[in-house]
């Protein structure tokens, strides 16, 4: 088991505060105070409220904790004496030797020496709660001097900021929140996936995940949120994408966010720099599950890491609270901590010409090799020559067919002048085989006299591997299709229609009608609760009610959204009736919190179906 779950600052986390009606941010004044005496010193963080009670909020009684590793797979003899090996880090936990609190009690600056074999470390840590006294700020400086001569490039450091989460039980029983991975209850993620059991700990490499930041729901209904600091940039290497091997680099600069169940009775939440991912990695042939990153053992290496730690409270539900101290961590995330990148130098009129160009070269207008024949951009093809080697005509996912004709059409409208392609004229093909070609509103083709789908990739369920719409006559039976792709399609039809439409290019009936058609089938497969599958079969005899693949109520978002759509182009209050059921409040969509983008990656979906205003 790596020794990286066990180097850590910690700080619990088990905070009193005032109940209000909904969840917010922690009403009170965050103040430190140093803990200990005689060159071992920590700190508490305590939180007066406006009655003027004190709460302990936490402590970190050893806050210097280092971490050594070899970044080779073979030691050294001399390596071997200083009790380092590639597969169990060296741990150093120690106390600051020195420190100074403020004396406004807002800030600590603590620091120690550490002497290792291997070279001496530099540790100074600042504390500091922000002036409106809701955010506390931890700084992690660390200098190397004094290299053991010997082993000087063979070995690697980093460290951590482990959260001891006072209020929680099992990692199995603690709502977790990481953009883009992880929503909830450990449970409901595939046992494949990073952050999925059996073992009691999981740390993720902040890249993966849609921003830098995680939270944890306690049991006291406080939700405590970590974020990367937005005045750090972080960076990598090549090698890192391409080793799976324990690698030291000074340009490494990001980090891993993660959860380790210390006992029976609680967890802590983690930031781990340089970002080493473990027990599972997404990285083919790691090593354990793990991969390993480092800053380099030499003279003159230094390390920096901020993290921000946020909170709030709630008296509802756990349910309730974990969703709505989501929507806090994500707005404040969004709004205050990243915002927008703004670049000056980048020339968004060629960057456009180049995609469409891109597009446009490799436009099929009728592919033959297909069993469907179709208009379209095929997923793979060579720009160069114009080979297509994936003849596969999509809905969602890789190859989103429509998207890329409201693209174009978007662009033939802003470039008037480029003449390089007749995108209109590609746009309208695209349009109109998906319009005439798909039977009954669904994003399919015809093949004799059976359906073929071409919404979906051809390895991923279906035996037939031809690169080409699959048939629904394969050994394994009628495909299953994704609901998501389907809704993308059918709503990236209807902005194809409006746009047409209001650039004065005359009627297109059969899209819109194509476009809204869908609709109706989805009434025929909502469940009560008003949620829908992930995944259904569709028959080959079409008077057979398709059947459930993959029963997973997170690809709701997007049938709703749809919904919405055609309810507003047609004035059919019954759309909007289906979009409003599963937000009703007795749905145990809204009570078990799992509404949510297909894959839990579309927060705006997530926030549009979760609470509507």
């Amino acid at each position: 088991m790596p020794l990286f779950v066990l180097f850590c600052a910690v700080l619990h986390i088990g905070t009193t505060a005032t109940h209000q009606n909904s969840v917010q941010r922690i009403d009170g004044e965050l103040v430190l105070r140093l803990t200990g005496e005689q060159g071992s010193f920590g700190f508490a963080v305590d939180m007066k409220d406006r009655a003027g009670n004190i709460h302990h909020v936490g402590k970190s009684e050893f806050p210097v904790q280092m971490v050594i590793g070899s970044v080779f797979n073979e030691t050294s003899s001399e390596e071997k004496k200083l009790n380092v090996s590639n597969t169990s880090p060296q741990l150093i936990t120690e106390a600051w030797s020195s420190s100074l609190l403020s004396q406004n009690k807002s800030v600590i600056v603590g620091s120690t020496l550490l002497n290792t074999d291997v070279a001496d470390f530099n540790v100074t840590d600042t504390v500091t709660i922000t002036a409106d006294t809701t955010t506390l700020n931890f700084q992690r400086l660390v200098s190397v001097t004094n290299v053991n001569p010997k082993i000087q490039g063979t070995y690697g450091y980093g460290t951590s900021i482990l959260i001891d989460m006072m209020n929680t039980t099992s990692l199995e029983k603690t709502p977790v929140f990481m953009p883009g991975v992880w929503y909830g209850l450990r449970n409901t993620l595939p046992p494949w996936a990073v952050g999925a059991g059996p073992l009691n700990m999981s740390f993720i490499r902040e890249d993966r995940l849609a921003a830098p930041l995680m939270s944890i729901l306690q049991t006291n209904n406080v939700t405590v949120a970590m974020l990367r600091s937005a005045n750090e940039t972080p960076s990598t290497i090549l090698q890192d994408t391409l080793s799976t091997a324990p690698l030291a680099d000074d340009r490494i600069a990001f980090g891993s966010f993660g959860i380790k169940q210390v006992d029976e009775s609680h967890c802590q939440m983690g930031w781990i720099f340089p970002g080493s991912e473990f027990p599972k990695t997404y990285m083919k042939g790691a090593i354990n599950g793990s991969t390993l990153r480092y800053k380099p053992v030499k003279d003159g290496s230094t390390l920096r890491t901020t993290i921000s730690i946020m909170a709030w409270h709630g008296n509802t539900s756990l349910e309730e609270s974990f969703s709505a101290g989501l929507r806090n961590v994500w707005t404040v995330a969004s709004t205050k901590v990243y915002k927008a990148v703004v670049r000056n130098d980048i020339d968004l009129n060629k960057a456009m010409k180049a995609l469409a160009g891109s597009l446009a070269v490799i436009f099929q207008n009728e592919s033959t090799s297909s069993p469907v024949p179709m208009a379209g951009v095929p997923t793979g093809a060579n720009k160069l020559t114009g080979a297509v080697y994936s003849d596969v005509y999509e809905q969602g996912f890789v190859g989103p067919q429509l998207r890329m004709a409201y693209s174009l059409l978007a662009y033939s409208r802003l470039q008037s002048n480029d003449t390089s392609f007749d995108y209109r004229n590609i746009a309208e093909s695209i349009a109109n085989s998906w319009a005439t070609k798909s039977g009954m509103g669904y994003a399919h083709g015809v093949v004799s006299t059976h359906r073929g789908w071409i919404d979906d990739t051809p390895s991923r369920i279906s035996v037939n591997k031809s690169c080409s719409a699959r048939s629904a006559l394969s050994t394994n039976g009628p495909d299953c299709i994704f609901l998501r792709r389907q809704c993308e399609g059918h709503l990236h039809m209807l902005q194809l229609h409006k746009l047409w439409a209001s650039l004065n290019f005359g009627s297109k009936p059969e899209w819109l009608s194509w476009a809204v058609s869908f609709a109706d089938t989805l009434a025929t497969l909502q469940a009560p609760n008003g949620s829908f599958a992930r995944q259904y079969k569709f028959q080959t005899d079409i008077d057979k009610a398709p059947e459930v693949c993959e029963y997973s109520n997170t690809g709701t978002a997007l049938p709703l959204m749809y919904l919405v759509a055609v309810a507003n182009v047609t004035g059919n209050t019954t759309y909007l009736t289906m979009a409003k059921l599963p937000v009703n409040p007795e749905s145990d969509l809204v009570t078990t919190g799992s509404v949510c983008g297909d894959c839990c990656f579309n927060m705006d979906a997530y926030y549009g179906c979760a609470k509507p205003s």
